[in-house]
């Protein structure tokens, strides 16, 4: 008597791949969930870094690096208008000192861009030395940017034959600041970040001036790639500094600054300004919703400035000053203690704009 061998038959084994198929389904999240865990923590612990190397550089000056070095007396020679910003005079302190010797701080990294985007060599050497220099611990894993931070004249980055490369790109900026003020041009040399935050053009800001306590005070925060329809540049953050265009003129444009420094104004993850005028560089935009942290916004006859009503004072485009992230619900911000705080996106828009501030007197609250 010959023994049959019995398989599965056909519906046993439909059967079977589904139940494969649904743990596969319910496992698929889980694992991209423990992922982005990780990333996260990764980013945290690198704004953890940072802020070790902002207290080691308060213990040696008794005060902050300065947000970036504006130097209107410097010869377009010395590349005026190539600014360094507050994380280029950490990187001894981050394990990056090879890097920092090849900078000349007297001057400013080299090359620049023109008015129309082109690179231009504005002296004698490269057109792109140390700061184009590439720093993991100054990238947050989540974020899905290029690795390097790109001017365009035209077309989409990445496809297009006149972007030009600016320098490493980080995703985290300076807290300049929550107030609504001027900073349509920001190479004022003040004692304090321009907009009352921790960094500033030539700022000089010390753990002593956070008379709203330390605690209190964002610092630095997380900044994502994020390239705005119909724009040049983008939401994005340079490590190195500021590479500023039209270098005949001494003056220092607040939409460059946003390279290495940013405000609260706007609230985290958003864009709450959208283009009416077709999407070119220079297209009117208009506020949507009107109301920034209670102070009433109008659109004005250009995108890169923005008038607080009845008030007559101008603002930079906010849409290159914000903050955000790849991680859901909001973002990270190290705070003046040294502390790192995961941010809600719905956190108080009033409370957030009071933490950009370091001395303002205003209450904080809970967030």
């Amino acid at each position: 008597m010959t023994n049959k061998r019995r398989g599965f038959t056909l519906i046993e084994l439909l059967v079977v791949i589904a139940i494969i198929a649904v743990l596969v389904s319910l496992l698929l999240p889980a694992v991209q969930q423990a992922r982005e865990a990780a990333r996260r923590t990764q980013c945290k612990n690198n704004l953890k870094q940072i802020g070790l190397a902002l207290h080691n550089y308060h213990d040696s000056y008794n005060m902050f690096p300065p947000g970036y070095v504006a130097d209107r007396t410097r010869p377009v020679a010395n590349f005026r208008k190539n600014m360094y910003g507050w994380n280029a005079f950490l990187l001894p302190m981050m394990d990056q000192a090879p890097v920092y010797n090849l900078f000349n701080f007297s001057t400013g990294f080299q090359g620049g861009l023109t008015v129309a985007g082109a690179d231009q060599s504005e002296g004698v050497g490269s057109l792109h030395g140390a700061e184009a220099t590439l720093i993991a611990s100054l990238r947050c894993p989540s974020d899905r940017g290029l690795p390097s931070v790109f001017y365009r004249g035209s077309g989409t980055i990445g496809n297009n034959g006149t972007a030009r490369m600016l320098g490493g790109r980080s995703n985290y900026a300076g807290v300049t600041g929550g107030l609504l003020t001027d900073i349509a041009d920001m190479t004022t040399t003040s004692p304090l970040g321009a907009q009352g935050g921790t960094f500033g053009g030539n700022s000089k800001v010390g753990i002593r001036d956070m008379t709203d306590g330390s605690s209190n005070a964002l610092v630095v925060g997380e900044r994502y790639f994020k390239e705005l329809s119909g724009r040049r540049v983008g939401l994005q953050t340079m490590w190195a500094g500021v590479r500023g265009v039209d270098t005949a003129s001494t003056v220092l444009h607040a939409n460059s600054v946003s390279l290495v420094i940013g405000t609260t104004l706007t609230p985290i993850n958003n864009l709450p300004y959208v283009s009416v005028g077709g999407g070119n560089g220079d297209a009117p935009y208009v506020c949507n919703p009107c109301v920034v942290g209670g102070v009433s916004v109008s659109a004005v006859s250009t995108a890169t400035q923005y008038e607080q009503s009845g008030s007559g004072q101008l603002t930079a485009e906010p849409l290159w000053h914000g903050f955000g992230s790849d991680h859901a619900g909001g973002a990270q911000f190290l705070l003046g203690d040294g502390s790192v705080r995961f941010i809600s996106q719905n956190v108080d828009l009033n409370t957030y704009r009071n933490l950009g501030t370091i001395r303002d007197g205003n209450v904080v609250g809970e967030f």
